[in-house]
């Protein structure tokens, strides 16, 4: 077992039987809303003005394919234009959407911010660091 979901067990373990019947399995229509491509800029601090905000390029989007009934595929291009891909398993829990990594890696949070908009964040010690997170925003078809 990778350490994180050794910890993931761990804080389950610990956490109330009432906090633990609220992860599920994203539903199928979460599923589906996530699945396209995504621009990506960073999102909005609390507490901080943006004077110039990012503009959205679809040239550069992240794509999200479902892979399974709550995996989903999220490639992106690195700097250096290579593609990256990772593999998730999409949880629901206190109207957030905690992504699980199906092999080692970070395991970011994402939370809906409108029809066609969501912010995905790092999170470290059961926190989300949405100060750092990035806005996801979907590219016309």
């Amino acid at each position: 077992m990778s350490s994180w979901k050794a910890a993931a067990s761990l804080m389950l373990c610990l956490a109330s039987p009432l906090a633990q019947a609220d992860i599920a399995p994203a539903s199928a229509a979460d599923m589906k809303w996530f699945e396209g491509r995504w621009a990506t800029v960073p999102a909005d601090v609390p507490g901080m003005e943006t004077l110039a905000p990012a503009t959205a390029d679809c040239t550069h989007a992240v794509t999200l394919r479902q892979t399974g009934a709550s995996t989903l595929m999220r490639v992106s291009t690195l700097r250096n234009g290579e593609a990256h891909t990772a593999e998730f398993e999409i949880k629901t829990f206190a109207g957030n959407y905690p992504w699980w990594p199906l092999d080692d890696g970070p395991a970011p949070v994402a939370k809906r911010i409108g029809d066609n908009a969501f912010v995905l964040a790092r999170t470290q010690m059961g926190r989300a660091d949405w100060a750092n997170a990035l806005q996801h925003i979907r590219c016309p078809d």
